[in-house]
């Protein structure tokens, strides 16, 4: 049932014409990571801010960026696969591709993304560093979902870069801890 949905989605249920201009439809996928991204950012920028603030603050932006994941997998069933073009100049920039296998993965990440935020929530409750370790996570899951959505290759790298940082601050988010230390080299070592 599953492999039939996809035979029918790949083949688009409405095709576009190859000659019509990139519909900017297609870019509604970007507003999942930059949400989160935002949301990472105002974070930042008021730490004094309850840690309780921060952490529903975080939850409702990776629930906004599921429903966006969701919002683009029913933009797919409805209009098929397709892509917006290029935000950028000489080649240089971001552009999403819609299709059956960017759109589960979009929706997949974004929800295990979720999930994680509220678990991190609940497991950091009183942590000193709670906000600052939501910050790294909100900016795994954009990096993760930009990863889920691409379109060229140096949105690729930007993107595999962006999560290999991420989740470098997060595995040495108490650095004293040997595993933590020895799991951060493991990925040093498999990004070079």
């Amino acid at each position: 049932m599953i492999s039939e949905f996809y035979y029918h989605v790949q083949l688009g249920l409405r095709q576009r014409d190859p000659d019509q201009r990139p519909l900017m439809i297609y870019a509604l996928p970007l507003l999942a990571p930059a949400i989160l991204i935002l949301a990472a950012v105002l974070i930042h920028c008021r730490p004094a801010t309850v840690p309780v603030r921060a952490a529903f603050r975080s939850e409702r932006a990776a629930l906004l960026a599921l429903g966006i994941a969701a919002a683009s997998m029913a933009l797919l069933i409805r209009k098929g696969s397709g892509d917006n073009g290029l935000f950028g100049l000489g080649g240089v920039g971001l552009s999403v591709r819609v299709d059956a296998v960017s759109a589960t993965m979009l929706l997949l990440v974004a929800f295990i993304g979720w999930i994680v935020v509220r678990y991190a929530h609940t497991y950091l409750d009183g942590e000193a560093r709670h906000a600052h370790f939501t910050i790294w996570l909100l900016g795994t899951l954009a990096a993760v979902l930009l990863l889920a959505q691409l379109g060229n290759l140096v949105q690729f790298i930007a993107a595999w870069i962006a999560a290999s940082l991420c989740l470098d601050k997060l595995l040495l988010f108490y650095p004293c801890r040997i595993k933590a230390q020895r799991g951060a080299q493991k990925i040093h070592h498999g990004a070079h």
